[in-house]
């Protein structure tokens, strides 16, 4: 079974949630944030990124491992992986 990559879904929602807030002072609005939006397309840092990964910890109650989330690339490929873990715990 394919895991959900829909914004729509509470997971994706309050990822968005946090990415424009993480983005604001880039000038990130909510409709750039794609599916297969890569963080450089959004102007995100690997310091955005750091502070990203804190925050998903914090609101979804998962761990992120470091090596795991080197390989996230994409909006959606961030949403896969806060579901599969959110899901597991």
């Amino acid at each position: 079974m394919a895991l959900e990559k829909d914004l729509d879904t509470e997971i994706g929602r309050k990822f968005k949630g946090i990415l424009l807030k993480q983005l604001e002072g880039a000038g990130l609005k909510e409709s750039y944030i794609k599916i297969d939006s890569e963080w450089r397309s959004l102007d995100a840092d690997y310091i955005d990124l750091l502070e990203m990964r804190g925050r998903v910890e914090e609101v979804y109650g998962i761990e992120v491992i470091n090596e795991e989330a080197d390989k996230i690339l994409t909006v959606g490929q961030a949403i896969d992986y806060i579901t599969a873990k959110y899901n597991s715990k």
